[in-house]
């Protein structure tokens, strides 16, 4: 089942970050082998993990022997952070193939035999670095806040993935649409996901992630919010859509 999964959506704030955080907590104790990768040189999510790590994804892609960090049994970090930004650099220098390098580098070093699922952090923008993500992976998760300034970007989002399946990567795919820090009382927020899925159709994901403080909290603790408060609505919320995502990628 072994898949490599990029969080992307170029507008910040609709909680990349947090999914990938959980979602890789969430996976790794169900027994599969994680690999998160944080692809944004804010490092943010080598920050929920509490680890920067001594082999980087700068070092990756310097081709530099190293491993990734543990963080516990089946989860592994390459993290990241602001030197990360010499890598986009040196990709955006290269005159040929610059797209594929960290596809390439995954193939060399057996990390896409290593790892059930590889989940990239990517940052909030359509770069090189994102590109590289895309690229490598089988499909696309793109986070959405139920907000209208998210929702008025995601056409350029589809339109990045089409560009790159058609130039790159014809089997990449979108696994799925989540709307993430859902406010449910709002009216905005049930236009906003009609709307949503309007365009998307049926990789829209069922599950809805709501807006609860546990979820804010518990990167504090480097602690997924289902070790961090287990009976919350939260940590409900996260383990109803780890299950509806492991139904998707098996299909």
């Amino acid at each position: 089942m072994r898949k490599i999964i990029s969080l992307i959506n170029h507008k910040g704030g609709v909680g990349k970050t947090t999914l990938t955080f959980n979602l890789a907590h969430g996976l790794a104790d169900s027994g599969y082998k994680v690999l998160a990768i944080d692809s944004d040189p804010q490092g943010n999510l080598s920050q929920c993990f509490g680890a920067q790590g001594t082999y980087s994804l700068l070092d990756f892609y310097k081709d530099k022997k190293g491993s990734p960090s543990k963080v516990k049994d089946n989860l592994d970090l390459l993290s990241s952070n602001l030197e990360l930004e010499e890598a986009e650099h040196k990709l955006n220098s290269k005159k040929i193939h610059r797209e594929g390098v960290l596809k390439k580098l995954l193939e060399l070093k057996k990390f896409n035999t290593l790892y059930d699922f590889i989940l990239i952090d990517c940052p909030p923008s359509l770069n090189i670095i994102t590109t590289n993500a895309i690229v490598a992976s089988d499909g696309i998760l793109i986070p959405v806040k139920p907000e209208f300034l998210p929702y008025e970007g995601l056409g350029s989002v589809n339109n990045i993935i089409r560009e790159i399946q058609t130039a790159f990567n014809p089997d990449l795919s979108i696994l799925g649409v989540v709307f993430n820090d859902v406010r449910t009382e709002r009216v905005l927020t049930k236009e906003v996901i009609e709307k949503v899925k309007h365009m998307f159709g049926d990789v829209v994901f069922e599950v809805v992630l709501r807006n609860y403080v546990a979820v804010a909290e518990s990167p504090i603790s480097n602690q997924s919010v289902m070790e961090y408060n287990p009976g919350s609505n939260a940590a409900l919320d996260f383990k109803a859509f780890i299950e509806e995502f492991e139904n998707k990628v098996k299909k």
